[in-house]
C-alpha cells in the first residue's frame, strides 16, 4: 500500500486491489467469492 500526493490530497494506492464490488467497495480477489458480501463483482481494474 502506498500513499501518493494527488490533486485532491493524499491518495492510498494498493497494487493488490483488482476488483470493484457492486456496492462501490474494492477487493483483492482471492478466487471464488470475490465481493460476495458486497453484492457481487461489478468490474475488474
Amino acid at each position: 500500500m502506498y500513499d501518493i500526493i494527488g490533486a485532491f490530497g493524499y491518495i492510498t494506492y494498493d497494487p493488490n486491489i483488482k476488483a470493484v464490488c457492486r456496492d462501490g467497495s474494492y477487493s483483492a480477489p482471492k478466487g471464488r467469492g470475490t465481493c460476495s458480501h458486497h453484492g457481487g463483482m461489478d468490474h475488474c481494474l
